[in-house]
């Protein structure tokens, strides 16, 4: 009756397209600084997930920042 063509039945469904790494990162850089970038890279190369990388330098940055004083109000 029908011809069923068994090749587009057998085909697996195809998977998002996954960003390449400097792709990522040209999107995580515009709302990190580059030493934050350079941090994570560094990370990666030892192993680490991009994850755990980006809380790495997380603390990193706000290890460095001097943190502000509160003012007081003269009681």
């Amino acid at each position: 009756m029908y011809k069923l063509d068994l090749e587009k039945l057998m085909k697996k469904p195809k998977k998002p397209r996954k960003l390449k790494m400097s792709e990522i990162f040209e999107k995580h850089s515009k709302h990190h600084s580059k030493k934050h970038i350079s941090n994570m890279k560094k990370d990666i190369k030892k192993g680490l997930s991009f994850d755990k990388a980006h809380k790495n330098a997380l603390k990193k940055d706000k290890k460095k920042k001097p943190k502000k004083k509160k003012k007081s109000m003269g009681y």
